[in-house]
């Protein structure tokens, strides 16, 4: 939970109570006047407190957390509250920072779920990046949004499946054209083929 400069206040009904002096003792519909002031003061207490706390990144949980991941551009993938909060985390430093490779490991190693990565450089402007898991397309875009622009990416896995690349360069788009395939080298430049041998890059669709 997260320090604040105060703790909630759990009890008002039985301190509105204890103010009464003795000779309200048997003040019976003035103690239930004021059981009713004070229990709308604590419903208050308790929703303001939970603003306060709440909807902080150490204290999210469920749809608070969903909407903290959609600010900073990290989807849940359905991963639970401690993985999601951790690659929230992540993600932030990764936006305030240059997409240096060590953070990039860190951030692999949360969104796979394995300290097994390795980053190679591939001349001229591509990294190849080798995870020891299994690897879907929206966890392979996150790479790339991790890397930063201008660097192309190609995952390889674990169990020997075909690797995920990006036939662009620049940031991944809804028109960007990116899939699983076979890597060639087409007109000096690493790319993924596709059925019959061609790039990926002939593709007109995603």
């Amino acid at each position: 939970m997260s320090e604040w400069p105060y703790e909630e206040i759990t009890n008002h009904v039985s301190v509105a109570d204890g103010r009464l002096t003795s000779q309200y003792d048997n003040a019976e519909n003035l103690k239930a006047l004021i059981q009713v002031d004070a229990e709308r003061v604590q419903d208050l207490e308790g929703v303001a407190y939970s603003l306060l706390t709440e909807r902080w990144l150490s204290d999210a949980v469920g749809q608070q957390l969903d909407k903290l991941g959609a600010m900073v551009g990290e989807p849940r993938i359905a991963r639970d509250d401690s993985d999601y909060r951790d690659s929230i985390f992540l993600r932030i430093q990764l936006n305030r920072a240059g997409g240096e490779p060590e953070q990039v490991l860190t951030y692999l190693r949360v969104l796979f779920d394995t300290d097994d990565v390795r980053i190679d450089e591939l001349y001229p402007a591509n990294i190849e990046i080798f995870v020891n898991a299994d690897v879907i397309e929206k966890q392979a875009f996150l790479v790339q949004r991790a890397v930063g622009a201008g660097i192309g990416v190609f995952i390889l896995n674990g169990s020997g499946e075909v690797p995920f690349g990006f036939s662009e360069l620049g940031f991944p788009t809804k028109d960007s054209v990116a899939g699983f395939g076979e890597l060639q080298l087409y007109n000096n430049a690493l790319e993924l083929t596709i059925e019959g041998g061609g790039p990926l890059s002939e593709l007109t669709e995603v």
